[in-house]
């Protein structure tokens, strides 16, 4: 993978201690970065990015994989970025309480975490390059909530001509709609939403909570075929009232 960062002269030598931590930590995982000179971008902000490229034996899952009947499961709650920018707002407003430090805490240290047990668990749900694919050994989609959130599922629900109900998310915490979002459902490096069977989301489930991932739950369903349509239970729609936001995206 190739790196680069930008920022004040004075942060540099700060940004390149970061990275060169950050960059020994991946080795142990078989990634290795480099960081790649670049003249100073001048935007007046501090950036860290990386462009990481691989190759595996797995078949990755596309959005039009879902099929009738499967179980739809998540492997956390909901909210991380949006805490963020609650964060901020109250930040800039000078009234930032504990209890929100709190939770910035928690969704940094959240988006640190390498996923990589995550990763490994998934892909012993995938078919390999050039098997077929077996509903009773493999999950038809996986996908991580980074950029759009849930609205991954309107996508799949749409390109698998398929209908989606969701039944049951939960978000970090209620401090979650006091910030301004178009989608309190967005990540970085937050939680991944899969599909399968019903047996065989069962068993993923029962491997996700040693891992670590405690509020991993089953979100909805696929109900069958239509012109790819997202649905909300009653009782999810109930749950969020006072919040509808909760559920646009």
């Amino acid at each position: 993978g190739r790196a680069v960062v930008d920022g004040p002269a004075e942060a540099l030598p700060i940004f390149r201690a970061h990275f060169d931590d950050y960059a020994r930590s991946m080795r142990e995982f078989g990634v290795e970065i480099t960081l790649h000179p670049t003249r100073p971008l001048g935007i007046g902000a501090h950036l860290i990015g990386a462009t990481v490229k691989g190759a595996g034996p797995v078949a990755p899952s596309t959005f039009a994989g879902l099929r009738p009947g499967d179980d739809i499961i998540i492997t956390e709650e909901l909210g991380d970025l949006a805490l963020l920018s609650a964060h901020r707002m109250a930040w800039r407003a000078g009234q930032v309480s504990p209890e929100l430090r709190a939770f910035r805490e928690l969704v940094l240290r959240r988006f640190t975490t390498p996923r990589y047990s995550l990763a490994k668990l998934a892909q012993r749900f995938r078919p390999r390059f050039g098997e077929s694919t077996r509903p009773d050994k493999h999950l038809s989609f996986i996908s991580d909530l980074s950029g759009p959130g849930l609205k991954v599922l309107r996508d799949a629900a749409q390109l698998s001509g398929q209908t989606v109900l969701l039944e049951d998310i939960e978000y970090i915490d209620p401090l979650v709609f006091s910030g301004p979002r178009k989608n309190y459902t967005s990540s970085t490096n937050g939680g991944w939403v899969m599909a399968g069977a019903p047996e065989l989301v069962r068993q993923v489930l029962a491997e996700l909570r040693p891992l670590g991932f405690a509020s991993s739950r089953k979100i909805g369903r696929v109900l069958g075929p239509s012109e790819g349509q997202l649905h909300f239970s009653p009782e999810l729609q109930e749950r969020f009232r006072a919040h509808p936001a909760a559920l646009a995206f």
